[in-house]
């Protein structure tokens, strides 16, 4: 009985089929790649500056806008969006605490100053590695570092920059590079040093100085004394 059943349920479905057609109870392949491509097109742009360096869409360079006279510009707008490592160099020989403070204060001057995030790694103790997001700040870093005696020299790409806490500093001419300078026949050589160069500034660590105590008000009043003349 009960396989009557079902063989009179088996007919009637295939009665119905060419009325609805298989389409419906079929098994659809999904395609992950068309399904991925198809959610990155409803949703919304990243923003270039979120984007990991390497995924950033290379903007093209003007070269009649560009001062070929200026290495530094011409790294800032050949690498514009992409991230940039900066080898600087201290000037003396510096302590790590002294190393770790000063390049603090460099930091902290690209915040204030610019509003430009950098990272700080640490090489040796007078030598660290700030980390530009976009290469194109790397003019605000160089123009913080050239106003500090304590800076000795900063390289990017095997050019190497000078700082006033160079021998060979020269504020006129502050592009210059000791590889420009070797082509003019004008470097004097790597242990140069001028009649009078100190090497070696003098430096405080700063500490935090504990406030003075306030003194405490007291709401005590001396009270003018009376005579008794009843004794």
């Amino acid at each position: 009985m009960r396989d009557g059943w079902i063989l009179a349920a088996v007919c009637f479905l295939s009665l119905l089929e060419p009325a609805f057609g298989d389409n419906r109870l079929d098994r659809k392949e999904i395609n992950a790649r068309e399904l991925d491509e198809a959610f990155k097109e409803g949703d919304e742009i990243e923003a270039d500056d979120e984007l990991p360096h390497f995924e950033r869409e290379k903007k093209p360079i003007d070269i009649s806008k560009l001062d070929m006279s200026d290495p530094l510009s011409v790294t800032a707008a050949s690498k514009a969006g992409q991230a940039i490592m900066v080898f600087v160099d201290i000037r003396g020989s510096p302590t790590e605490a002294e190393r770790d403070q000063i390049t603090l204060f460099w930091e902290a001057n690209m915040l204030n100053a610019h509003n430009i995030e950098v990272k700080r790694f640490m090489i040796k103790t007078d030598r660290v590695i700030f980390q530009l997001d976009r290469a194109e700040h790397i003019k605000e870093l160089a123009a913080v570092l050239r106003r500090e005696d304590r800076c000795f020299s900063f390289s990017i790409d095997n050019a190497l920059f000078l700082c006033p806490g160079h021998p060979q500093w020269d504020p006129k001419n502050p592009n210059a590079t000791k590889q420009s300078l070797e082509a003019q026949g004008k470097w004097k050589g790597d242990d140069w040093r001028p009649e009078g160069w100190i090497e070696r500034l003098e430096f405080s660590l700063k500490t935090p100085e504990e406030p003075a105590p306030s003194p405490k008000n007291s709401n005590f009043k001396w009270k003018k004394s009376v005579k008794r003349t009843d004794l």
